[in-house]
């Protein structure tokens, strides 16, 4: 029996979509509209307090530009670690795969792979799968492990 990677990975990738959706409703929708309405604030806002206004407006932007990218950069990471995940769950399934057969060899044939070296074809470990892509986040194919 292989051990079992514990990573939420029906909810994995959704949420990273989110984290990147929310990062852009952030940068498109949200930091616009409010620099807008702070522009036609300012037309008549006049003295050291338009100043004030007008410094944290520009902080704002730039709070709004950092916070966007951490959300998209913790989307990725969340994406990278469902493709890790699902590489090392593949590898637990492909060595547990290949312990089976192993130990479903004769006593005569683990013998001689023991005098004289293993010569059996347990195929390969499965490659590692494609990290899933902003926007959407899609699941990507996840090789199987499979020994013949």
């Amino acid at each position: 029996m292989a051990e079992t990677v514990t990573f939420p990975f029906g909810e994995a990738l959704p949420a990273a979509a989110a984290m990147w959706g929310i990062a852009e409703m952030v940068l498109n929708e949200v930091e616009p509209a409010r620099q807008k309405a702070a522009s036609g604030a300012l037309v008549q806002f006049r003295g050291n307090y338009a100043d004030q206004f007008a410094g944290r407006m520009a902080t704002s932007e730039q709070n709004a530009r950092t916070t966007a990218d951490d959300l998209m950069t913790a989307a990725t990471n969340i994406a990278r670690a469902w493709a890790d995940a699902n590489h090392q769950q593949q590898l637990y399934d492909y060595y547990a795969a290949v312990q089976a057969k192993r130990q479903s060899q004769s006593f005569f044939d683990q013998a001689k792979d023991f005098l004289f070296g293993d010569s059996t074809n347990y195929g390969s470990p499965p490659a590692a799968p494609a990290v899933p892509q902003p926007p959407s986040f899609a699941p990507t194919w996840v090789p199987q492990a499979y020994v013949p």
